[in-house]
């Protein structure tokens, strides 16, 4: 069997690491031939170079640029897909004529949240344009097929799925507190991109009100994205001290390792949760949680 995954790029996200685990998965069966199509060279994960997948790049010279359809074209016609699985809303509208055009199976596997349609929005209009013809629509969440008002006859529930074999060779807790400067206090972190969807404001605001009444915890932030420097600059001179501020860390499991507490908070007006990947490494490295409540 022939599987083409499509993704528009493999930044830091939960979507490209659920994606990345899934090739780790299917490289053990040996009957599977699979390909990766790439809307953009942004790669975070590398771990995609050890898994012996055919990397094809389909780079826009704009948004909406009509040359990626025929490109995608091509390789259909050439690779010969017997699925195409695509993982954003933008390459399963490109891949959903030329499944049709070849009969191949397709998959829409881009509702990775639950936050409500805007009527007559973008997505409110392309998801009843297209979602009927869809061989097979997967949310990673019940409440995202909810949203999506996706009927059983072609919706499926997957959840995210966690590999401990990320835990499983770590630095010790002491040698990673002590590089990053933590003696004795208590650590709260939270690991989330930059962007409207996160509420950061809220989680700095509770770090000043934690340290204006005591000082024997560390806050640490981990993320990126284009808010990382409007948001950091909440954090003001009064707990600077109390606060670790990293825009990248590999493997970002080893500074979950110290926590005391994983925090996720979540921008309601922007987006709901599917089901976060933060979270469950959180879980994983038997932190307590603390979340917004919603979505997923």
């Amino acid at each position: 069997m022939k599987i083409l995954y499509t993704i528009d790029a493999l930044k830091r996200g939960g979507k490209e690491r659920q994606l990345i685990e899934l090739l780790k998965g299917l490289k053990y069966n040996k009957n599977l031939e699979i390909e990766l199509v790439l809307m953009n060279r942004d790669i975070h994960y590398n771990d995609i170079f050890n898994l012996n997948v055919k990397i094809n790049y389909l780079i826009r010279s704009k948004k909406k640029d009509v040359k990626s359809f025929f490109k995608l074209y091509k390789i259909c016609k050439e690779f010969k897909p017997d699925i195409i699985h695509s993982w954003d809303s933008m390459t399963a509208t490109y891949a959903l004529p030329i499944a049709k055009l070849f009969k191949i199976i397709i998959i829409n596997g881009s509702i990775r949240n639950a936050t409500p349609l805007k009527l007559f929005s973008f997505p409110w209009f392309n998801s009843k344009l297209t979602f009927p013809f869809y061989d097979c629509i997967i949310s990673n969440s019940l409440a995202g097929l909810k949203i999506y008002n996706i009927s059983k006859r072609n919706g499926y529930c997957i959840n995210n799925g966690f590999d401990f074999e990320r835990v499983s060779n770590l630095k010790s807790v002491k040698e990673t507190r002590k590089s990053l400067g933590i003696c004795y206090e208590n650590v709260i972190g939270m690991v989330a991109s930059f962007t409207p969807k996160k509420d950061w404001s809220t989680f700095i605001e509770s770090a000043k009100i934690i340290l204006s009444a005591r000082n024997n915890v560390k806050f640490i932030v981990i993320g990126n994205g284009p808010l990382f420097e409007s948001k950091t600059k909440l954090i003001d001179k009064k707990i600077i001290n109390n606060v670790i501020i990293l825009s990248d860390y590999d493997p970002v499991e080893e500074i979950i390792n110290v926590f005391d507490i994983g925090v996720l908070t979540t921008d309601t007006d922007y987006h709901k949760e599917g089901i976060s990947n933060s979270i469950m490494e959180y879980m994983a490295l038997g932190n307590p949680v603390i979340a917004t409540d919603n979505g997923g």
